[in-house]
């Protein structure tokens, strides 16, 4: 269900963009074990079973049918510009958002579309980062992003 809204909220933006650079973002209710330390998806799956509830997807159904559909994700994208040095383990995974008390998931994303052939332009992510908050359940996603002439690569 949720990989279908997420398909159709997509060809919503495609449309009232004109097919142009835009940005999807918000609490998409899903997550991926890609996202996550070990210790961090044994929590999870231990919450799932505390609830009775069968054991999570691996994979983001939603995740795989935004990058399907040209869209990219913020956070990712701005992990790979950043100069190469020694990390910990937390800074190899995107920050937890969701719940803002203690942050088991990252349910909230910025995904930016992919240029399309004939765009000259792109958006790049100047950064990423999240705000903790009381102010609602989630963390605040805050992302940087910069038009520019779309490069060749």
């Amino acid at each position: 269900l949720r990989e279908r809204q997420i398909s159709e909220a997509a060809g919503v933006a495609r449309e009232a963009f004109a097919g142009g650079l835009h940005v999807l973002c918000g609490d998409l209710n899903s997550f991926d074990k890609d996202d996550m330390s070990s210790a961090t998806w044994d929590a999870a799956c231990d919450f799932y079973r505390s609830r009775g509830w069968p054991p999570p997807p691996d994979r983001s159904l939603v995740c795989g049918a935004m990058a399907r559909l040209g869209y990219i994700d913020a956070y990712r994208a701005w992990q790979q510009q950043q100069p190469l040095q020694p990390t910990t383990a937390e800074q190899t995974h995107p920050p937890l958002t969701c719940w803002s008390h203690k942050p088991l998931y990252r349910l909230d994303y910025v995904f930016a579309s992919k240029p399309t052939e004939g765009e000259p332009r792109e958006l790049v992510v100047r950064s990423h980062r999240t705000l903790a908050t009381d102010v609602s359940d989630h963390h605040a996603v805050v992302v940087e992003l910069e038009l520019v002439p779309k490069t060749d690569a």
